[in-house]
């Protein structure tokens, strides 16, 4: 293998060019987490308080739409502070670690 055609196993992860790492999350995430709706911000914090729901509990738990809970937990997957997984018959949402962190972060800091 010739170096122009060999992968760097690590470029993933690490941006030479500023030596920032990332983990988490997409590298774009931080700044996307500011442009988040508040109806986002309601269903992360349930998903905070139930680490884990079913999007048909969800919808109850928000009051939320179910198109509008589902646009939602893909824009939160997008940006990687959900995870949504698919169980036999039912979805399961969970909050991410990034998404536990922005959490806080509002929390501290709301707008």
């Amino acid at each position: 293998m010739t170096d122009s055609s060999s992968v760097d196993p690590f470029s993933t992860f690490l941006n030479t060019q500023s030596g920032h790492v990332s983990i988490g999350g997409p590298p774009a995430a931080e700044s996307a987490v500011s442009e988040l709706p508040d109806e986002a911000w309601t269903v992360l914090r349930v998903l905070g308080r139930e680490r884990a729901a079913e999007v048909a509990s969800l919808k109850a738990a928000t009051t939320l739409p179910t198109m509008l809970v589902v646009r939602l937990l893909a824009m939160l997957e997008e940006r990687g502070l959900a995870r949504v997984l698919q169980d036999d018959e039912d979805d399961i949402a969970m909050i991410t670690k990034a998404g536990r962190t922005a959490l806080a972060a509002r929390t501290e800091n709301p707008d």
